[in-house]
């Protein structure tokens, strides 16, 4: 009877294990291993990588409307402009004369802390108004002649193909001369910004701020470096996004005249003159930068001695 009733029990005992077996979901055990696996395989791979959440956040940013200072672009000579680079792609140009242009990204938007009275371009900058032959050349130089849409020079007053050829085909439109532009040809063109040299006349320039155009006057000419003017074409690329192709003329003008260096000086003496439209003969200065232009040649000017420009009547 004893035996019977342990032989029972233990087939009582035998069946609840078997019963709870059956209850527990089938591959808990694999599944929670292959987890633990997954989980330190994807630890492993994010160490590797070095991408742990944190990096990501950090580039994907968004800088839209602030002004986060990174780093200002390096010049060599020029020293009449400067232009800070921002967090998101804004920049920040100033010239010598206390202009201060703000250029924001494609697709951003006007941060609230831009800097007193800047003019703000947004990029894409295209259909503007150049009244400057050293301007629009620097402008072809880097590829960006296509932004300009108006010119105070006429087809015949320019060498450049590029430039005649963007004038002939209607690209690029004569608006009359810088003294007096057809104003109502730049109305019509919709056009916002220009950049003139510096001998535009007061009396234009109220009349183009009255249409609304902000003028940027080039200020190149108070380089003391001729190198330097040629520096000017960053300033266009970083306006422009073309800052690599503005290095590499840059570059290939700066290499030019360093191999130039290297030769031996001839000893020889040049003049250098022009006569005007008006019978007078001009001779540049000493200080003038085709001079030193000359002296960068090997050139010694004939003229140096002189202090100030001459006029010789024919």
């Amino acid at each position: 009877m004893k035996l019977k009733i342990i032989s029972l029990i233990l087939a009582a005992l035998m069946l609840a294990a078997a019963l709870t077996a059956c209850t527990q979901p089938a591959g808990t055990a694999d599944d929670t291993t292959k987890s633990a696996d997954t989980t330190a395989a994807e630890t492993a791979k994010e160490t590797e990588t070095g991408n742990t959440g944190t990096e990501s956040a950090a580039t994907e940013e968004n800088y839209d409307g602030k002004l986060i200072f990174d780093h200002s672009m390096q010049l060599k000579y020029a020293k009449c402009f400067s232009v800070d680079y921002y967090k998101g792609g804004y920049k920040v140009a100033k010239l010598v004369d206390n202009t201060t242009m703000l250029i924001v990204p494609e697709g951003m938007s006007v941060p609230a802390d831009k800097p007193e009275n800047a003019i703000v371009l947004q990029q894409p900058v295209n259909n503007i108004l150049v009244s400057s032959t050293p301007v629009t050349s620097l402008i072809n130089a880097i590829g960006a002649l296509d932004a300009i849409s108006l010119t105070t020079y006429d087809v015949d007053s320019w060498y450049i193909d590029d430039v005649k050829n963007a004038l002939t085909s209607g690209k690029m439109t004569y608006i009359g001369d810088y003294k007096a532009p057809d104003y109502e040809k730049i109305t019509a063109a919709g056009t916002t910004f220009s950049f003139f040299s510096t001998m535009l006349t007061d009396d234009v320039k109220e009349q183009l701020t009255n249409l609304k155009v902000d003028v940027v006057l080039d200020q190149s000419a108070k380089e003391e470096h001729p190198l330097a003017r040629v520096e000017w074409a960053k300033l266009y690329g970083a306006i422009f996004n073309k800052e690599e192709a503005a290095e590499t003329v840059f570059n290939t003008q700066d290499n030019y005249i360093e191999e130039l260096s290297k030769l031996e000086k001839t000893g020889k003496t040049v003049a250098m003159f022009y006569i005007t439209s008006k019978g007078v003969l001009y001779a540049r200065n000493a200080d003038d930068y085709m001079s030193k232009m000359i002296a960068l040649a090997g050139g010694e000017y004939a003229t140096r001695f002189l202090n100030a420009p001459r006029y010789c009547p024919i």
